[in-house]
């Protein structure tokens, strides 16, 4: 879901541009929200934040789907994991 990776990329740099350069600046809150289903696109946002949260630039509040198809969920949760 390239709409995704645009909202975590804006938040991310909004977040930064807020923030003085002396100061530390604080991770991002999140909810990952995804139609994770055949494609690939929402596999690599969802581990493009976990990168930025591994930095401690981002916590991930929660990641959730819209699909319907059982894997989804079971799909996120092995990124998760990982």
């Amino acid at each position: 879901m390239r709409i995704a990776m645009v909202f975590v990329t804006c938040a991310i740099l909004s977040a930064n541009a807020m923030g003085t350069s002396a100061a530390v600046p604080q991770p991002v809150n999140l909810i990952f929200d995804s139609d994770m289903d055949g494609d690939c696109d929402d596999v690599a946002a969802l581990a493009l934040l976990h990168i930025l949260a591994d930095r401690g630039e981002a916590n991930i509040l929660a990641t959730v789907t819209s699909c319907r198809s059982e894997w989804s969920p079971q799909c996120i949760d092995a990124i998760n994991a990982y």
